[in-house]
């Protein structure tokens, strides 16, 4: 699982991006996000969560990708960009299962 703290952007950006290359080379059957306690989002994030499902499906066609959100607007902004078709979206603990 991928947890962010606070505001995805800066070095934390280029690190989750680097994070998601090596991701996308391996086999991993399961990846889970969680944005429970994201604080904000930059279109630079959003590009790479957008991006990242076709270059992992490449050579991982099976894996299962999952966003757990705790913020009601950080759900619709990914229902608005596209993100639940690539992405199952779950609620996070705090507000029950998706």
């Amino acid at each position: 699982m991928i947890e962010f703290q606070s505001g995805a952007k800066g070095e934390k950006l280029r690190e989750f991006a680097s994070l998601l290359s090596e991701l996308a080379g391996g086999q991993e059957k399961h990846i889970r996000f969680d944005v429970s306690r994201l604080t904000d989002i930059n279109v630079s994030f959003l590009n790479i969560l957008v991006l990242f499902p076709g270059k992992i499906r490449r050579n991982n066609p099976d894996v299962r990708l999952e966003i757990i959100y705790a913020d009601e607007n950080i759900f619709n902004l990914f229902r608005m960009t596209g993100l639940d078709c690539a992405y199952k979206l779950l609620k996070g603990p705090l507000h029950g299962k998706g």
